[in-house]
């Protein structure tokens, strides 16, 4: 059994400890301030010392009631049962650590306080997390979720206690504890004041302002959030915050109205999308029609576009047989779709690509590729390789 340092004393970064077993696992010391990967959280990171001897901690794990110091395996050589070491945690990443963990309780008891939205699944690293809910959150829950998290987190000295407790100490806070309870002989509660309960292994911070403000990044459909605290939160809004003036000062308009800004370009994008699909629709019924040149038979039109393949296959059944049609995309990206059974769309395609090099493919009926070697007069090119195929 390894004594937990890091429940004791989380704040400190220097320990002694004794060797008491070597194996692949690793070292097995009597009594670590190492937190082992687990619940969620990345264990820490450091050094054990041996005399002059220094060894990186490449990974902690535990297992039952034993921790292991994963050190690179020909250090192993170096230490003896029996040994006397110690050991230094890198502290700034630790200290990363305790605010984010002590972070993810707060946010999920606003969550759960407020909503009661649960959470199932948790990642924390240095100054990162992410928290996955049993159900969806809408953004304005998410605002005053992070408004409340935010404000406990900056100006709310709410402090941050541990105990460990028995199974009959437990079933009087059954009702008061958030999330379940885990089936062990003892348990370890993390107790925020006036904010949550929860059972916890983890390693926290002594009070909530420590934790500071939390900067979300990511929220993926309604269900997960990703956020930096910290130096991370600090740096990454510095950087926005400049980038979103920049933005606005070139709309010539205040940040505070840049949402209702976006929402109006968002708006007008959709109907210029709209107009140009409408007028592309007609652009193709002239192209059904009205071909740019016929060749045995078979009717040829070569536009610029970038139309979604799905409303091109709409518009391609409207055309009649024997019709071939390429569309230059950019980046000297083709498209071709044809009717025809004389000319089939791949067949075309790799004579194209045979003759100016490139990559692509396709069915009968589409092809794309990309030719290294764009042609100058690709009507004329595309002429000549119809009348090589059909013999003429």
């Amino acid at each position: 059994m390894t004594l937990k340092l890091y429940w004791k004393t989380p704040y400190k970064s220097e320990f002694q400890a004794r060797v008491k077993s070597i194996s692949e696992k690793g070292l097995l010391l009597d009594k670590t301030l190492f937190y082992p990967q687990g619940g969620g959280q990345k264990c820490d990171k450091g050094v054990l010392f041996k005399k002059t001897k220094t060894v990186p901690v490449l990974r902690v794990i535990q297992e039952d009631k034993d921790i292991y110091h994963q050190i690179p395996i020909p250090d192993l050589n170096h230490f003896n049962v029996g040994d006397e070491i110690k050991g230094k945690i890198d502290w700034e990443y630790r200290f990363g650590l305790m605010k984010a963990h002590s972070s993810q309780h707060v946010f999920s008891a606003v969550l759960y306080n407020h909503f009661k939205i649960s959470t199932t699944k948790v990642f924390i690293n240095s100054e990162e997390v992410s928290i996955h809910f049993d159900k969806n959150i809408t953004i304005e829950q998410l605002k005053a979720a992070l408004k409340k998290v935010n404000e406990i987190c900056i100006s709310k000295n709410h402090l941050i206690t541990s105990k460990i407790l028995s199974p009959s100490e437990v079933m009087n806070l059954t009702n008061k504890i958030r999330g379940h309870i885990p089936d062990k002989k003892t348990l370890r509660l993390i107790e925020i004041d006036e904010v949550d309960k929860t059972f916890c292994g983890g390693t926290h911070v002594k009070n909530t302002i420590e934790i500071g403000p939390l900067f979300i990044h990511e929220f993926k459909k309604g269900r997960e959030i990703k956020y930096y605290l910290g130096k991370k939160a600090s740096d990454l809004l510095s950087v926005i915050n400049a980038d979103l003036l920049d933005l606005t000062n070139q709309l010539n308009n205040p940040l505070t109205e840049l949402k209702y800004l976006i929402s109006k370009r968002f708006e007008q994008n959709e109907a210029l999308k709209r107009e140009k699909i409408k007028i592309l629709s007609q652009l193709f019924k002239k192209c059904a029609t009205h071909p740019d040149q016929t060749i045995h038979d078979i009717k040829l039109s070569i536009i610029e576009s970038d139309l979604e393949s799905i409303m091109l296959n709409k518009m391609m059944k409207e055309f009649p047989p024997e019709h071939v049609l390429i569309l230059i995309l950019n980046e000297n990206k083709i498209k071709i779709l044809s009717t025809s059974e004389k000319i089939t769309a791949n067949v075309l395609m790799q004579q194209l690509l045979k003759k100016f090099k490139g990559r692509g493919g396709g069915s009968p009926s589409q092809a794309q590729g990309k030719l290294k070697n764009f042609p100058v007069d690709l009507s004329s090119e595309v002429i000549n390789i119809i009348n090589f195929l059909l013999g003429s």
